[in-house]
């Protein structure tokens, strides 16, 4: 997928401002990206990596680094936008543990 693509569905999933995002509906959308494009597009991936988490964010990350920019900056662009919303979703869960006590 090229940026262009990606910008045009975005700002037709979300809103110019993005004001329509949310946890759930960025997961949703980026779901179905990988979906259509049949989990072959540079996404970070979990199956397949040995070393756990960290291992697998420096290899996505290096292999980013090493790519050539128009190559990169889809994926890259898709990563922070699922780490931004599930910190926010985290940040969330933690504002309101207090109201309802501790998960099962």
């Amino acid at each position: 997928m090229r940026i262009e693509e990606l910008r045009e569905r975005v700002l037709a999933e979300f809103g110019p401002d993005l004001s329509r995002a949310t946890p759930a509906s960025v997961t949703e959308f980026l779901t179905r990206l990988e979906a259509e494009e049949g989990g072959e597009n540079g996404c970070l991936e979990m199956g397949g990596y040995a070393g756990g988490y960290d291992r697998i964010i420096r290899t996505f990350l290096g292999r980013m680094l090493a790519a050539h920019p128009d190559d990169s900056v889809v994926p890259l662009w898709k990563f922070c936008l699922q780490l931004a919303f599930s910190m926010e979703e985290q940040h969330e869960a933690a504002r309101l543990e207090p109201l309802f006590g501790d998960p099962l």
